[in-house]
């Protein structure tokens, strides 16, 4: 058996160290003149920044290497990955690029109940972003990439 200080000091420096439980997080908003919120999405190489705050820096040349590297590393990554949660109401979600060589794409959609709003769209190049609108009802959402196959994040929408 372990010595008390030993078996703390190995706990401490394991991979999931001082990590509280996955909570949700509540992403930052803008309001709009019209009354709708704007939530900006920011893409990374193979990865949405605000569903994994602490990923590591990956490298990809193109949509087959996100696609190893997610397939890969997608469970650990889904056990650290943040859900987020939002009121239901007007949207207008801004889909950034950046960090990947080529054009990506964005899905939102019901996770469980496909009559829930949806949006889609392909073509966000390097340094660009793509605005889309939506009106997000209470249930719970999966958002990801189409082109680079990333890991289907969680979002919750609360009245």
């Amino acid at each position: 058996m372990l010595s008390t200080p030993l078996a703390l000091l190995l706990t401490l420096l394991a991979p999931s160290a001082g990590k509280l439980p996955k909570a949700d997080v509540v992403p930052p908003l803008e309001k709009m003149s019209d009354g709708a919120s704007r939530l900006t999405l920011h893409q990374r190489t193979c990865l949405f920044v605000e569903g994994e705050p602490d990923a590591l820096p990956y490298r990809a040349d193109s949509p087959l290497d996100c696609e190893r590297v997610n397939r890969a590393s997608a469970d650990s990554r889904k056990k650290i990955a943040k859900r987020l949660r939002l009121r239901a109401g007007k949207y207008l979600i801004r889909v950034l690029n950046e960090g990947h060589p080529f054009a990506t794409g964005f899905v939102l959609r019901g996770e469980y109940d496909q009559s829930l709003p949806t949006v889609t769209g392909e073509g966000i190049s390097k340094g660009s972003g793509r605005d889309f609108k939506i009106e997000l009802t209470p249930g719970e959402y999966v958002y990801f990439c189409p082109v680079f196959k990333s890991l289907e994040y969680r979002l919750l929408v609360e009245r």
